[in-house]
């Protein structure tokens, strides 16, 4: 941020990035949810922002830990359309012959995930940080600019943040020489921390 903002509301604004969103992702999945084939294996969940269903046939998923695994969504299939609103799963398991929605790479714990339309223009890009174990990364609500850690992910469902994961580290400044002093007149670095609830 450029000003920063500690302690009043952030500047910059919530959007919708465009078009189809990264929404949520899970690593380490043990017990979240299982795929078409009983396995509980990493997983990848699109938004669609839009106001119209977007078939996903043609699109391609990057990791830029894995430049070389780019995968092409496969056409002819009715599960790669996703209503407005609507949410898909793509499982991260390196393997394809499971279904059009298995892809060619296991999902790294960390870095940066890309969606790219089939012009090859991106969607979106989502870059996330190891979390625990049946934890996920996602969108604060769906398609916020916000990442949080969900202790209680949210597959093809609505993101929201339980009441039990409410205080969010919202901005953080670590060289601090003219923003914002402390109680005792000092420029510290700071965590700013964000209740998103009604409750204290």
């Amino acid at each position: 941020f450029n000003p920063p903002t500690p302690a009043a509301t952030n500047a910059a604004p919530v959007v919708y990035l465009s078009h189809l969103l990264i929404n949520e992702v899970q690593k380490a999945n043990t017990s979240t949810v299982a795929d078409n084939f009983g396995q509980f294996d990493p997983w990848i969940e699109i938004y669609n922002a839009e106001s119209d269903t977007v078939e996903l046939a043609g699109w391609k998923i990057t990791h830029d830990l894995l430049p070389m695994q780019q995968f092409i969504i496969p056409s002819g299939n009715s599960s790669t359309r996703i209503a407005p609103g609507g949410h898909l799963l793509l499982w991260a398991d390196q393997q394809t012959g499971q279904g059009a929605l298995h892809l060619n790479f296991i999902l790294p714990g960390s870095g940066c995930l890309n969606l790219l339309k089939p012009d090859e223009s991106v969607s979106d890009q989502l870059c996330y940080l190891s979390s625990g174990i049946n934890h996920s990364i996602g969108r604060r609500t769906d398609g916020d600019s916000i990442l949080v850690d969900f202790p209680v992910p949210t597959p093809g469902a609505m993101n929201w943040m339980s009441t039990s994961a409410s205080i969010l580290i919202n901005e953080i400044q670590t060289q601090n020489f003219s923003t914002a002093q402390d109680n005792y007149g000092q420029y510290d670095p700071w965590i700013e921390l964000f209740n998103p609830t009604n409750d204290s």
